[in-house]
């Protein structure tokens, strides 16, 4: 039930018994009279996941008077008479090849976990009188994420398919997340596109950029202070005007630094999103990558990610944000290990075969939400800064650092379509 409102058919074959007692499909004017029941641990409809905020589209549909189970087929005459809300009543086909069977339309929630039994009764003409009835075994809702794999071969990257299969994610998606992962075909990434740096992706070259030429302070930007500025920046502050000296000087270089940093930024993001089309990567991929950038890859070479251009020792105390932690700008910024990116999950070298599990895990449980309804893994009564909003505060799978190798409790609730967890 990945599309919430995706309806199963439910068809009902109505067999008559000859004199002889062989059984025949119905070939007389008879009604099936279709009706369900649900498990009694349902999620209700006010606890699962708002959809359509507009028009109050949940999930869920247990505890909701109002809520729609049945439509009519087109392969079979129907009615109803309760609006299709309980019941629903077909007409057997009387011909040809479908003669005895009764078709219906059923529309379950969409809440992984919640489970349903469809009932089909035939009644005398007396409308009571119970002549056979028959249900169907009690079935389950669960949900999908399907990823195909695109893999740099060229440069040996092949840790999605060896260690995404379907067989070693069923150990993080489980029976009780209700989540079906599926590993799709493998692709081998052309080898023009298998790049050291994705994040380094020029668009334009259809190539990388030279990270010694970009990482470096550029005056044009106003990247680059001036030596006395960085003098002043170190003054010790005897006098009020030692300190409004100082403080001036380490304003201005903030302010260089934090350009410095914006741009490189801005360049990654485009290099992140412009190889992607490039080389070909279609939405609802996970992709096996060597790395995702010197800044933003726990595994590149220390060489690349550790910067000299603010390395004076009078800047010791500078630093810049990025993704809400403070650090200084010479030092490795994020110590990544996967991403979820325009609708691409990826996977970098480097890690342990463990590690790489648990990082396709967590970053397939981020795409999730680009193939099926859920909410946010952070509720948004705990807060946080905006880039936090799908990532659990820990410890989880789902934190910021896939901090545990299982999902947690209120983790399994968000994948099944809980709204707060």
């Amino acid at each position: 039930m990945s599309p919430p409102t995706r309806k199963l058919e439910a068809a009902a074959t109505v067999m008559i018994k000859r004199a002889n007692g062989t059984l025949v499909p119905a070939h007389m004017p008879l009604e099936v009279k279709f009706s369900f029941t649900r498990g009694g641990r349902n999620i209700p409809k006010n606890d699962s996941f708002e959809y359509v905020t507009a028009s109050h589209l949940r999930l869920g549909k247990r505890n909701d008077a109002n809520a729609v189970y049945w439509e009519a087929h087109a392969r079979s005459t129907a009615a109803t008479d309760d609006a299709w809300k309980r019941t629903a009543r077909a007409q057997i086909i009387t011909t040809g090849a479908d003669r005895g069977k009764a078709f219906i339309w059923f529309k379950p929630s969409g809440v992984g976990g919640d489970t349903f039994t469809v009932k089909g009764t035939v009644y005398d003409a007396d409308g009571t009188t119970v002549l056979k009835e028959e249900a169907s075994p009690v079935f389950t809702i669960w949900r999908k994420i399907t990823l195909p794999a695109y893999e740099m071969h060229h440069t040996g990257q092949r840790h999605v398919s060896r260690n995404g299969t379907n067989a070693i994610m069923r150990h993080y998606y489980s029976g009780d997340t209700f989540t079906e992962y599926a590993l799709g075909r493998v692709t081998a990434i052309r080898n023009a596109y298998c790049v050291k740096y994705i994040g380094l992706w020029n668009h334009a070259t259809t190539s990388s950029h030279n990270w010694n030429t970009q990482k470096r302070k550029s005056a044009a930007n106003n990247e680059v202070p001036t030596a006395a500025q960085i003098n002043d920046s170190a003054l010790a502050g005897a006098t009020p005007a030692d300190v409004a000296k100082r403080n001036t000087a380490r304003t201005r270089i903030q302010a260089c630094a934090d350009r410095w940093r914006d741009r490189i930024i801005n360049a990654y993001n485009s290099g992140i999103q412009n190889w992607a089309s490039d080389a070909g990567i279609p939405v609802n991929s996970i992709v096996a990558i060597e790395y995702e950038h010197p800044k933003y890859s726990a595994a590149a070479p220390d060489g690349d990610s550790i910067t000299n251009e603010w390395s004076d020792p009078k800047l010791a105390w500078l630093t810049i944000t990025v993704e809400g932690h403070n650090i200084h700008p010479d030092q490795r910024w994020i110590n990544g290990q996967g991403l979820s990116s325009g609708r691409r999950a990826y996977i970098t070298a480097g890690m342990s075969r463990a590690r790489t599990r648990v990082t396709i895990a967590h970053e397939a449980g981020h795409e999730t939400k680009n193939q099926f309804k859920r909410a946010n893994f952070r509720p948004a009564s705990v807060g946080g800064r905006p880039e936090d909003s799908d990532h659990t505060p820990p410890p989880g799978l789902m934190d910021w650092v896939a901090s545990r190798s299982r999902f947690t409790r209120g983790e399994k609730r968000v994948l099944r379509g809980v709204d707060n967890p």
